[in-house]
């Protein structure tokens, strides 16, 4: 469970990284001639993604649930973890590239927003 969260993290973290980046450039000049605002614009992103982040966790948790074996009645809470996992990524995505000046530092960035999440998930830490 503690590699698909961070997996999940990093792939959708890395996704929006890769696609704020590109339209970062266009979103500046629109926002500053005042054609819409920040709210409205991330809105609407959230609005356009959300089915992609609602189907595609939900596709890869079919596929990946039932070949590990879990018990099938904690499935709804693998997805809302999941999902959550999935939330986090894209905000930490946002965070990074509208931190960073180009694609190369956001890209540099990335790992250092995951290591907290590895570091202090209890999985490297020593029980004895």
């Amino acid at each position: 469970m503690f590699f698909l969260s961070i997996a999940q993290l990093s792939l959708y973290e890395f996704a929006t990284i890769m696609e704020f980046i590109k339209e970062r450039e266009v979103f500046a000049k629109e926002s500053a001639d005042k054609n819409y605002s920040v709210l409205s614009y991330y809105l609407s992103k959230l609005a356009l993604e959300f089915p992609l982040m609602i189907l595609l966790p939900l596709l890869e948790n079919f596929l990946t649930f039932y070949v590990i074996g879990f018990r099938p009645s904690a499935f709804p809470h693998f997805q809302l973890i999941y999902w959550l996992t999935a939330q986090i990524g894209t905000s930490l995505g946002y965070l990074i590239s509208s931190l960073s000046p180009n694609m190369m530092s956001a890209a540099q960035l990335s790992p250092f927003a995951v290591m907290p999440f590895v570091l202090f998930g209890g999985f490297v830490a020593n029980v004895k």
